[in-house]
């Protein structure tokens, strides 16, 4: 599922009345494949071979659960997103790193990430 179900999708009652007792704004799905092992040179090459449009089962899922917030301390609009992904990703010095290119094999960092204690 990527954004909203569309409002003439037989199931989008259903389903907005579930995203709005979890609490969920938007879901959507990010366009990596993460396989187990995502830094390997091996994996980047089976995620080559893959339709990534039927490999939804491994992609990572952002959920937005909160409301944009103007802030005056930065002078921006800020929000808290939550993203989940089918394996354990490699975060180092407070950067995510995503899986390794299934098109250049190159591995590549995100935006800033936070760790929760638990």
């Amino acid at each position: 599922m990527h954004g909203h179900i569309l409002s003439s999708h037989p199931e989008y009652q259903k389903h907005a009345a579930l995203l709005k007792r979890s609490g969920v704004h938007h879901l959507s799905a990010n366009a990596e494949i993460w396989l187990p092992e995502p830094y390997s040179v091996e994996t980047a090459e089976k995620a080559r071979d893959m339709n990534a449009s039927k490999a939804y089962a491994h992609h990572g899922v952002w959920f937005t659960v909160g409301k944009r917030i103007p802030s005056l301390r930065v002078q921006a609009l800020v929000w808290k997103d939550y993203f989940y992904v089918p394996v354990v990703p490699k975060v180092e010095q407070d950067r995510l790193w995503w899986p390794r290119s299934r098109y250049t094999g190159d591995l590549h960092k995100s935006a800033r990430a936070f760790r929760f204690p638990g």
